[in-house]
């Protein structure tokens, strides 16, 4: 298992998932992994069974604090990518969850120690007062936490939890 960790102060730590990428880019995102962490990386990349041609990647990380936004801006770029990244909660700082899919586009949420997603007060008053009528009121709640970025990478999450359970052999690319 690879474990990305330069060593720097104000470290912390989280994962990356890459879910589903085409085989041309996955050098390319190895490529932009070792620019993020600063040292040579290649990924031990895993055939994709859900979308034809692509594969995926999941990694624990270790690194300076906002390596995980760094990663999420490399990584937007492509629009053909399903990424999930997140940079664990620390005594005194908000963690991040970010995820990314090819009809959502980027999604950002803050996190806690627990992993539950946060959305402060300030961003629900607002959403309650610019949207009244009740069904547009519950789909912009769903938006704040991701809702529809999980119903659309939940598959991908599955499919890589059975084949864990199955392994199938490593791809080197």
């Amino acid at each position: 298992m690879n474990v990305l960790s330069p060593t720097s102060t104000g470290i912390s730590h989280g994962r990356l998932t890459i879910h589903s990428a085409p085989k041309a880019l996955c050098s390319h995102i190895d490529w932009s992994i070792s620019e993020v962490f600063g040292f040579p990386f290649r990924g031990e990349w895993k055939v994709q069974t859900l979308v034809a041609g692509s594969y995926r990647l999941d990694l624990p990380w270790q690194g300076k604090i906002g390596s995980a936004s760094h990663l999420a801006t490399a990584l937007a770029g492509w629009e053909f990518l399903r990424f999930e990244i997140t940079q664990s909660a620390r005594m005194g700082c908000d963690g991040e969850f970010y995820r990314f899919t090819p009809n959502l586009k980027m999604h950002f949420s803050t996190i806690n120690e627990s992993g539950d997603i946060v959305v402060h007060e300030n961003i629900i008053l607002s959403t309650i007062s610019r949207n009244q009528e009740p069904a547009l009121l519950e789909e912009k709640l769903y938006s704040l936490l991701g809702l529809p970025w999980d119903r659309e990478l939940e598959p991908f999450r599955v499919a890589m939890s059975e084949e864990d359970f199955h392994p199938q052999n490593k791809i080197s690319i």
